[in-house]
């Protein structure tokens, strides 16, 4: 009859696109890992780095791995909890190498000092137009006004799959969306 938790914070993590970038570039928003690495490859076959993304703090490789990876890897043990309870669960699978197949992409596609940078400095760059995506969330969104008031940027579930209805956090398109 009480109150037994409350959420205080919510999270939405996925793929920024800078909509100029892409509306000058012709390209569309990934919706499959497939889309996903051809945007990447269209945008290095014309000379510009594609994600900006950083590994220098701990935390940033946490969440690209967390917040990813927990959306897809939890939904999937409970709809198998019996194989899973009865240790028969396994993540030899199709799937789970699709998943894995994607994390291989987010680190071929970061820009080749990605050790260097930090979750700032990758923020910043991005909302300064030097790259056409930035794999971040919402809490970026402070920095990135503040970096560049005139961004026209959305932020995009990252294709786990390609289903695109196989998707990272946030669950639907365009959840944070501004300037556009």
């Amino acid at each position: 009859g009480g109150i037994y938790s409350l959420p205080f914070e919510s999270k939405g993590w996925g793929v920024w696109v800078n909509n100029d970038m892409f509306a000058a570039a012709g390209i569309q928003v990934p919706t499959t890992i497939s889309e996903f690495i051809d945007v990447c490859e269209a945008f290095k076959a014309a000379g510009q780095e594609p994600l900006a993304t950083g590994y220098a703090a701990a935390w940033y490789i946490g969440q690209s791995v967390t917040y990813g990876v927990t959306s897809f890897v939890v939904p999937w043990i409970q709809e198998n909890r019996e194989a899973y309870n009865a240790g028969e669960f396994t993540f030899d699978t199709e799937e789970f190498r699709v998943l894995a197949d994607m994390l291989k992409a987010i680190r071929t596609y970061a820009p080749a000092q990605a050790a260097d940078l930090d979750g700032d400095t990758c923020v910043a760059a991005f909302a300064n137009g030097e790259f056409p995506m930035l794999l971040a969330g919402e809490w970026s969104v402070g920095l990135a006004r503040s970096t560049n008031p005139d961004l026209n940027g959305t932020i995009y579930p990252l294709p786990v799959s390609d289903d695109p209805n196989d998707t990272y956090f946030p669950a639907s398109y365009g959840d944070v969306h501004f300037n556009a």
